[in-house]
């Protein structure tokens, strides 16, 4: 308990100076502010960013119509097909959309889709092929990262403060030393 109370710069030590402890208590200011402010913040960061997410989320499950395409060329041999890093491809599909319209569309598949085999695909309002609809855990685990990084977010403030107070005390120990030196070095020296 002693050697974590000297750590923290709360035992009387008579070699401390008053700016050392100035420094011990901002960080200590510093570090109660993180521990009880910090949770504050990432909730309401997290709640802000779901808030903002859900209503459009809604709106895509809403809106967004999940059928069934057919591939009309092999991945290996559509024209065009990019491969992407995952090994996906892009090929051309067609399905008739909900009022009896065909479609046509590029999808991402896997590289060993042959021509003829379905894929479920979503699509919007306009029959056009769109991402699937977020849903409440997408949202929800979104707005935890949100959240997670409102917390860091204070915490890399809260840094900077105690790096700039760190560096400010410095300053002020370095001309305190300086002043302390002009003292003592003429006795030193002899020159005194």
């Amino acid at each position: 308990m002693t050697s974590l109370r000297r750590r923290l710069g709360l035992e009387h030590n008579p070699l401390r100076r008053p700016v050392d402890r100035v420094e011990t208590l901002v960080v200590a200011g510093l570090l109660a502010v993180l521990v009880l402010v910090g949770p504050l913040v990432a909730l309401a960061a997290g709640e802000s960013a779901r808030r903002d997410a859900a209503p459009a989320a809604a709106r895509e499950r809403a809106t967004r119509v999940r059928t069934t395409a057919t591939v009309t060329q092999s991945a290996d041999t559509a024209p065009g097909a990019r491969s992407s890093a995952a090994g996906l491809v892009r090929v051309p599909v067609r399905w008739t959309d909900s009022d009896g319209t065909p479609r046509t569309g590029l999808v991402t598949v896997g590289p060993d889709t042959a021509a003829g085999a379905t894929v479920n695909i979503w699509t919007d309002g306009h029959g056009r092929v769109t991402p699937a609809p977020r849903s409440q855990e997408q949202v929800n685990l979104m707005a935890a990262r949100v959240g997670a990084g409102g917390l860091l977010a204070l915490a890399a403030v809260l840094l900077t403060v105690a790096g700039v107070t760190h560096h400010v005390l410095d300053r002020r120990r370095d001309a305190m030393w300086t002043d302390e030196w002009r003292l003592v070095a003429p006795r030193w020296s002899g020159s005194a």
